[in-house]
């Protein structure tokens, strides 16, 4: 009995499961045996108990953390948009001659409308993150297994083409703007061969008209333009729809991204027309697809290699292309390296890294050594510097008497100093930039030092000019009540053709009556008037919508929807260095990828990787 004794007290732990140390040793007992005693339960279960407490409030600690990290970011963010509200409201009614100082409300009126509208977007702002969460924990699996899930892309390019073909068959064969005619003009005239507008571009729009008006009809050459934009939209949409689909995005986002891309007018518009935009935002939403693609399937070489070569259209149709595409890469190759595992997987990841940069690669090599060899102009000081010459004209405008002589010859040697001072448009910077330089836009080096000497110089005297200057030039990216309308000095979308002196080669023509085309554009135009849609026109709307899903990613620690974020991050820095205040084809890209990123916020939770890993793509997923 005495074994048996011992050998069931040996058998017996005093240690809790998963811990190495005894909370107490057992009582002697006259026979050997382990004996359990009522004090040891009492001790066991105040072990226990104890061990729970701490573990919940170690719990509820890190939750509070977390939660106040969130309301910290809603918060930040109410708050940037309540400035940037004041500050759209001041420049939009503001005389550009003047100080812009002059025009802002007093310091405590200021901060009770600032105060006020943070704190309502707080409230408002957490309630819709609190909705989203909601939504993004609603999940299960197979809740695509339905006809639209199964058939998703096909449906989708059905309905979107439908919505599409109003624009397409009354504007019949499409509309030839200006950038279109100008961009052609280099291979259909003796115009000198540029970059300004990507010269593959030019080759391939100029290319589609020159074989039409050989065979008879350039009006052919221009349908076909569209054809090919509009079918690559098309695609790129239904394959950010199936895309969600794929990640197991909420429902009624997938149906809104669908009512998006049928209803809204701008795509349609954009659609029949001739220009770069409409290709860049079919090329950069496709990209995105596959980037997302590339995320979900665990960064697998053949997704590597498809974004590889998306990456590089999209730098080819337009210039600010590498900047988006470059630092995506430069992301993804960290989240590939940091998921990738000993074995075959390591290799794979950097087999795909490698398909990336060769992407890069060929983009300079044409840029730096193939464009150059042909002739192609591919330096352009205007196009970069835009910006600061921008702020010298509005000094010029509102400080003439402000300016050294030394100053003033160094701005003459790079154009007229009371020029640029009479060319000054605060929403607008080309009719500054494009005096500076010779005629191709660029300045000999000595030149353009001494005119940063003179700008920076002037600057340090009146630094709240040039921060005006620049505020002026891009408000309206967050302002959504200014710059919209048919009463702005700028088209939204471009209902007609261009003709001489720009187009002195292609005679295009509408084919259908002249009352269908103003009865369609009548309605696009009522619709950006109403007070009710006018917003919608607005890239603000669409600007404030990403950065609000950029900070609802951050405070939920959502990493793959940081890294899709890279991209558009660029395109909207790009823009706001560039030339036009306001611009809704400039942010139509963006538009266009919107619902994909806010997908992949609110993909189900437990397919976000952990420390870096791949997580569990969804079962219908396909690669």
């Amino acid at each position: 009995m005495k074994g048996v004794g011992r050998k069931r007290a040996s058998g017996l732990s005093l240690a809790q499961p998963g811990r190495g140390q005894a909370l107490e040793s057992p009582p002697e007992n006259p026979t050997g045996a382990f004996a359990i005693t009522p004090r040891l339960i009492q001790t066991y279960a105040a072990g226990e108990a104890a061990e729970r407490l701490t573990v919940i409030m170690k719990n509820s600690i890190s939750k509070l953390i977390s939660v106040a990290w969130r309301e910290r970011l809603i918060v930040l963010f109410a708050l940037f948009v309540s400035l940037a509200q004041l500050v759209g409201f001041v420049m939009h009614r503001a005389n550009s001659s003047a100080p812009y100082i002059e025009s802002w409300p007093s310091p405590a009126k200021a901060a009770i409308f600032v105060s006020a509208l943070t704190v309502l977007l707080s409230i408002l702002l957490t309630l819709v993150a609190r909705l989203l969460d909601r939504s993004s924990a609603n999940h299960g699996e197979g809740r695509w297994d339905n006809a639209f899930g199964r058939h998703s892309i096909a449906i989708s390019a059905a309905l979107i083409l439908a919505s599409w073909l109003p624009y397409l068959i009354v504007f019949l064969p499409g509309s030839l703007p200006w950038d279109g005619a100008v961009s052609m003009a280099q291979f259909s005239t003796d115009a000198p061969l540029s970059n300004h507008h990507p010269v593959l571009m030019n080759a391939l729009y100029a290319g589609c008209m020159l074989l039409a008006e050989r065979l008879g009809s350039t009006n052919m050459g221009l349908l076909a333009i569209v054809s090919m934009q509009a079918l690559l939209c098309v695609a790129a949409f239904s394959l950010s729809i199936k895309q969600m689909v794929a990640i197991e995005s909420p429902r009624w986002l997938v149906f809104a991204a669908l009512a998006l891309f049928c209803l809204h007018p701008m795509w349609g518009s954009y659609a029949q027309t001739a220009v770069k935009d409409t290709m860049f935002c079919g090329a950069l939403c496709l990209f995105l697809v596959l980037a997302t693609r590339l995320i979900w399937s665990g960064y697998g070489t053949a997704c590597w290699a498809r974004l590889a070569v998306s990456g590089l259209l999209v730098c080819l149709v337009r210039n600010n292309g590498i900047y988006l595409v470059l630092p995506t890469y430069a992301a993804l190759a960290v989240a590939a390296l940091l998921a990738a595992r000993k074995g075959p997987s390591g290799w794979r990841g950097a087999a795909g890294v490698a398909a990336a940069v060769c992407s890069v690669c060929v983009y300079y090599s044409l840029v730096s050594i193939a464009w150059p060899a042909l002739g192609v102009q591919v330096r352009e000081d205007r196009e970069m510097l835009a910006v600061p010459f921008q702020q010298v004209s509005r000094y010029l405008r509102v400080h003439p008497d402000d300016v050294e002589e030394w100053e003033m010859d160094a701005i003459e040697k790079v154009a007229n100093g009371s020029d640029i001072a009479a060319a000054y448009n605060p929403d607008l910077y080309d009719p500054v930039k494009d005096l500076l330089g010779d005629s191709e836009g660029n300045m000999e080096p000595d030149a353009k030092k001494r005119f940063f000497e003179a700008w920076l110089s002037m600057g340090l005297r009146h630094p709240a000019t040039y921060l005006e200057a620049t505020l002026a030039g891009t408000y309206a990216y967050f302002y959504p009540f200014g710059i919209v309308g048919s009463n702005v000095n700028r088209r939204a979308f471009y209902f007609y053709q261009q003709g001489e002196p720009v187009n002195t080669r292609f005679s295009v023509s509408y084919v259908f009556p002249q009352e269908l085309r103003d009865g369609l554009e009548g309605m696009v135009g009522s619709l950006m008037e109403n007070p009710a849609t006018k917003a919608l026109f607005s890239p603000a709307l669409y600007v404030l919508a990403y950065l609000y899903i950029l900070v609802y990613s951050a405070s939920r620690r959502r990493a793959r929807a940081l890294l899709l974020s890279i991209p558009l991050a660029m395109l909207l820095i790009t823009t706001l260095a560039g030339p036009l205040n306001g611009c809704l084809r400039y942010m139509m890209p963006l538009a266009a990828c919107i619902p994909l990123l806010a997908g992949a916020a609110l993909a189900p939770i437990g397919d976000e990787p952990a420390s870096g890993k791949p997580g569990r793509a969804p079962a219908h997923f396909k690669r």
